[in-house]
């Protein structure tokens, strides 16, 4: 009898566990988040947050991509400086993850009081001894950009080429 009485709560909590999260969490592809981790254990900088924006939320005059980036978190990245934008996808290696949502009022997602561990500034060399803090900057220099194309999964890194203008020297 104890043992049945114990296994109906073990399935009436598992059952109850898994409505309460129906609807309400982003689930992405397991090849993508496995993607997203290996992109976590392999960040030189060891990062204590990452955001996943789509692509096409950046723009350049050419061309619009597809496909999702995730780069470091850092703060004012994007321009609504709006944390309600982020929605929690998971944590990795003591890291977050967040994904942007452009249109948050469309979703519906138990938005936690967890407060925001944002990435420290830091410079990115911009050009030869021309240095910059911008964080727009930064996190398209450390992104990297995740595609489908022929239902295969495919990684870019040097994302700032696509989204960034080229500088070129005068002298050459």
């Amino acid at each position: 009898m104890k043992k049945t009485i114990i296994s109906f709560i073990i399935i009436s909590l598992s059952l109850f566990q898994s409505c309460m999260r129906e609807g309400k969490e982003i689930n992405f592809k397991d090849e993508f988040i496995d993607s997203v981790k290996s992109y976590i254990r392999n960040d030189s900088l060891r990062h204590n947050s990452y955001i996943i924006f789509p692509a096409n939320y950046f723009f350049t005059e050419n061309k619009r991509y597809e496909g999702l980036l995730i780069g470091p978190l850092y703060k004012d990245i994007s321009t609504q400086d709006d944390e309600k934008h982020y929605i929690k996808v998971m944590t990795y290696n003591s890291s977050s993850v967040y994904y942007y949502c452009p249109e948050i009022k469309f979703v519906s997602y138990p938005f936690t009081s967890e407060h925001i561990q944002f990435c420290k500034s830091d410079s990115i060399v911009l050009y030869k001894q021309t240095f910059t803090r911008s964080p727009i900057i930064n996190y398209l220099k450390r992104a990297v950009l995740y595609f489908y194309k022929d239902n295969y999964l495919y990684k870019q890194n040097n994302v700032d080429s696509l989204f960034l203008p080229r500088i070129k020297d005068d002298k050459n």
